[in-house]
């Protein structure tokens, strides 16, 4: 129930970007529970009854995961009779922040030591006494017993200093509950699908923070497929203009003469290719091209149906992750791709303009349990939302548009 983009390189470690919707700085969490921005990071350990606890040299006690696709980690250490959790999100406050709390799930009291990596680290109460002898690094502590929290604000948005303090607007920061429910706001602000096995409404979930998070990608985009999925997604999540029209357009030109180009016997778009012409349709219709979107469609037309390409049914999409050693393929292409793939499956434009719902057949762990997709893309401008319900073995289709 989470995501993982694997840094690249011979590291193994896992990381999770965090930050806020319209601000330029980032951060990323890794699977040690260690916050990384600024060119500093901020570390922690546990002091339990049977000595200290770093994340970062214990990896078989610690667990990490993302929230509900949300960029919201949680970090679990193991300590005698249960868990010490850390869940990492970020927030605006002072110039941006991330936001650190732990709560003790064990049945006995431990501390929690912190390092701010030299970035003012600001908790909702006064450390303790207890020393962080033993552990490699220096950092202040504070004590944590049984169902108790601590919170505390790296202040990655200001300007370095030493040391930790304690200040009351801390504690009144919003949960992680309701950052998670607010990202995950946005995200349905594009499409929205409940399904039997929720990996697939996780997982876009998951790409469309990651998409939000990495506003710099346009840059960077240098295959016509990616550019035009990226585009149609920026616009669906109401982001800032990323493509022009006109470039639209060269896009679904480039992808069009890219599939001509495979010679006989290949000159049929790939599912991706397809699903990546009929958004571009899409953008453009929405962007009041009404003309280029028609022109595109004919396109499309012109090229065919789509052969099936190497993806997972939509039953077994997971959560986008990079592919091992890939550090160069940014975050939200793999996130585009993964949305594109998902709903590909749950609704596919064919080449003369037809919508078929659930092109590749209902899976079989779908059936007799109830469904809904909403806000998927139906053709040029156009969106539909439908719900499946079963009355014993046959299932009624309900059709809703937007």
């Amino acid at each position: 129930m989470g995501d993982a983009a694997r840094v690249g390189g011979a590291s193994s470690v896992e990381r999770w970007c965090i930050g806020v919707r319209g601000a330029s700085w980032r951060a990323e969490v890794d699977d040690a529970g260690t916050v990384h921005a600024a060119g500093a990071r901020a570390r922690w350990a546990v002091l339990a009854e049977d000595g200290w606890h770093d994340p970062t040299t214990r990896p078989p006690s610690v667990r990490g995961r993302r929230l509900s696709g949300a960029p919201v980690a949680e970090t679990r250490v193991k300590v005698p009779g249960g868990d010490v959790v850390c869940t990492a999100w970020a927030a605006p406050e002072r110039g941006g922040i991330v936001v650190l709390e732990w709560h003790n799930e064990s049945p006995r009291a431990v501390a929690v030591a912190i390092d701010g990596d030299g970035v003012p680290l600001v908790a909702s109460r006064a450390a303790s006494a207890i020393e962080a002898a033993g552990l490699a690094w220096s950092a202040a502590s504070w004590a944590l017993p049984h169902a108790t929290s601590l919170r505390a604000a790296w202040l990655v948005g200001v300007p370095r200093a030493t040391g930790a303090v304690h200040e009351p607007w801390v504690a009144a920061l919003a949960d992680a509950s309701r950052v998670v429910g607010a990202w995950r706001e946005v995200a349905h602000g594009a499409g929205r699908v409940d399904l039997p096995d929720p990996r697939a409404a996780e997982a876009l979930v998951t790409a469309r923070c990651d998409l939000v998070l990495d506003d710099a990608l346009a840059a960077r985009l240098d295959d016509p497929v990616d550019a035009l999925l990226y585009a149609a997604e920026a616009a669906r999540l109401r982001e800032p203009a990323r493509a022009e029209p006109w470039e639209v357009a060269d896009w679904c030109g480039a992808v069009a003469r890219r599939v001509a180009r495979r010679g006989p016997g290949g000159s049929l778009p790939t599912r991706r290719e397809a699903r990546a012409l009929v958004l571009g349709a899409w953008t453009l219709a929405v962007a009041g091209e009404r003309a280029g979107a028609a022109d595109v469609a004919a396109l499309a037309a012109g090229l065919g149906d789509p052969v099936a390409d190497q993806q997972p049914p939509v039953a077994d999409q997971q959560p986008p992750a990079a592919d091992a050693g890939d550090a160069a393929t940014p975050r939200a292409v793999r996130a585009v791709r993964a949305i594109a793939a998902i709903e590909d499956g749950l609704a596919r434009v064919g080449a003369d303009g037809t919508l078929h719902l659930l092109p590749d057949g209902v899976p079989a762990s779908w059936r007799g349990v109830h469904f809904e997709a909403h806000g998927l893309v139906a053709g040029a401008g156009r969106r539909i939302s439908y719900a499946v319900r079963w009355h014993g073995a046959a299932p009624a289709l309900l059709r809703g548009r937007g």
